[in-house]
């Protein structure tokens, strides 16, 4: 007669949430410091407690959430991965937390390996979150439906919350809340020279991927891009794209960071520049890597980036370390 099953413990481990997991950092609840909200391959979200400071943060042992009260389990089953019914067990959830409903609590919002946009609203209280049952996004009232496996990119923008991903041509594309489960359609983002921002060079499952990640990243007032690829990606076009036109051996899942040169209200965006580390090119294995960012480490006052990998593990940089 044996007991449950429980986790093997290991002494000082490294933060792990699954495998190609993507990092969402927000006080989560309603302590003061800033939590992180990870889903995973398998179709997990995992809620990271800190039980440290934000300046020095010290994450707990995840905790699976819960949506209309059973635990947060994507699945594309044998119809809706595009890759075919090998991959029906792989959810591939990319949650970003954002207050979408107004109500001041933490909600969160995804895409999966369906290439659906989902929205989980927070109907609890600011100590205590409950997340509602998974709900559709709609424009028009259709399902919202775009590149698979990528993170929407969420933020306000000239005081309208604002929505961006990958859409079905897999190119960027804004959109504006118009409610909770409603968008409204904002147009495809643009470069500089007038042209349309694509996402990849490949067709079949190298599509997608995108983690989008909306932030005044270079301090000058308006809302730039973050976006995490894997190493096929080729932004904003086939032929000279990065991370997979780069001059330099060795492509791999990189951050590329796109300057807003335009405005919250009329967005329009540069070429994009690679995240160097000390130097080197950030290359982080083949399949994807997913940014965020948040005021942790260091003096706590300080924007920094953290980096979801394929392998599981959360990669934090110093901005001081940062050049691109």
């Amino acid at each position: 007669m044996f007991l449950d099953a429980a986790a093997v413990k290991q002494e000082n481990p490294l933060l792990y949430g699954g495998s190609l997991v993507v990092p969402s950092l927000a006080d989560w609840d309603g302590d003061g410091l800033i939590d992180m909200i990870s889903g995973n391959s398998a179709g997990k979200i995992l809620f990271f407690k800190n039980t440290g400071t934000n300046p020095k943060p010290a994450y707990q042992d995840p905790i699976a959430l819960k949506a209309g009260g059973v635990d947060i389990y994507v699945q594309p089953g044998y119809r809706e991965d595009i890759q075919g019914p090998q991959e029906s067990r792989w959810g591939y959830v990319c949650p970003v937390v954002y207050d979408w409903n107004g109500d001041g609590l933490p909600d969160i919002l995804t895409g999966d390996s369906r290439g659906k946009f989902m929205t989980y609203i927070n109907i609890g209280t600011k100590t205590k979150p409950e997340l509602a049952a998974e709900k559709t996004l709609y424009i028009k009232g259709l399902d919202v439906h775009g590149g698979w496996r990528s993170t929407p990119g969420v933020t306000n923008l000239a005081g309208k919350d604002a929505y961006v991903i990958l859409d079905r041509d897999n190119q960027f594309h804004l959109y504006y809340k118009i409610d909770a489960y409603n968008i409204s359609d904002g147009g495809k983002l643009k470069l500089t020279d007038g042209s349309y921002i694509n996402g990849h060079r490949r067709k079949g499952g190298q599509v997608g991927r995108a983690k989008i990640h909306l932030v005044d990243w270079d301090g000058d007032g308006v809302k730039d891009m973050l976006v995490g690829t894997g190493r096929g990606a080729s932004i904003p076009n086939p032929t000279t794209g990065l991370p997979y036109n780069r001059k330099k051996k060795g492509e791999g899942a990189t951050v590329l960071f796109m300057r807003n040169a335009g405005t919250d209200a009329a967005p329009v965006f540069e070429f994009p520049k690679m995240m160097k580390y000390k130097g080197n090119d950030i290359l982080l294995g083949a399949h994807e890597c997913a940014p965020t960012t948040a005021y942790i480490g260091g003096d706590g006052k300080t924007l920094n980036l953290v980096v979801g990998t394929e392998y599981g593990t959360f990669i934090y940089y110093d901005r001081k370390d940062l050049s691109w």
